[in-house]
């Protein structure tokens, strides 16, 4: 978890060395429990999972992909435990069930490579004021399947999945100081996209850090 926390706060510092637009933009990171299952299609019952991640939130959106035809963001977000491409894991280690991957613009991938911004926005994003939540849908048209495969997925049982449809939420009753949710998601394995897996989980987070930048 600390280590996660890092690589959170190296976003951070990322992005508020960068020029986005003047107006000042809110922050807030959350340490995050999610729990669910993972059901691969054709098969009952599914695997199980609990896992520790955290939840990035950055208000207003970003706004600056002329080319989409998702709408204005309000937020944009990143949801993640561990590392569900195995990219980043020594050889011979998989990452566990359940592990997962979600930004709603590509800044999150293109800051873990150290490239400069994309203004890629990756997905539907809503309020629903009558449950006060977030809603975040993926927006599979706005990537390569390369690009997917690294920046929106989940993990079953050590083999990567590439998020294709669904939607997650983001729920908070008290102001923000914590957060509940759901992920309600399907994917396809990432080599061959032949199997369909589908992923539930509910989210619970509680607010770690929050602040305001100019970017």
């Amino acid at each position: 978890m600390k280590a996660m926390f890092k690589k959170f706060a190296f976003l951070y510092l990322i992005i508020t060395s960068s020029t986005i637009n003047a107006s000042p933009f809110n922050y807030f990171i959350y340490e995050s429990i999610i729990e669910g299952e993972t059901i691969p299609e054709g098969q009952t019952p599914g695997f199980q999972f609990n896992v520790l991640g955290a939840i990035f939130l950055l208000s207003p959106g970003f706004n600056d992909d002329p080319q989409k035809a998702n709408g204005d963001n309000p937020i944009e977000a990143i949801i993640v435990s561990g590392d569900p491409s195995g990219m980043n894991l020594p050889p011979l280690e998989y990452p566990p069930n359940g592990s997962f991957e979600f930004s709603t613009h590509m800044f999150w991938y293109d800051q873990k490579l150290q490239l400069p911004r994309q203004p890629i926005d990756l997905a539907y994003v809503s309020f629903d004021a009558n449950q006060n939540c977030f809603i975040l849908k993926p927006d599979p048209n706005r990537l390569t399947i390369a690009e997917r495969q690294i920046i929106n997925t989940f993990s079953v049982l050590g083999e990567t999945h590439v998020i294709n449809e669904g939607d997650i939420s983001v729920c908070s009753n008290d102001g923000g100081q914590t957060i509940i949710g759901t992920i309600n998601i399907l994917g396809y394995d990432a080599i061959g996209h032949l199997a369909q897996v589908k992923y539930t989980a509910k989210i619970s987070g509680q607010l770690k850090q929050s602040g305001e930048v100019d970017l």
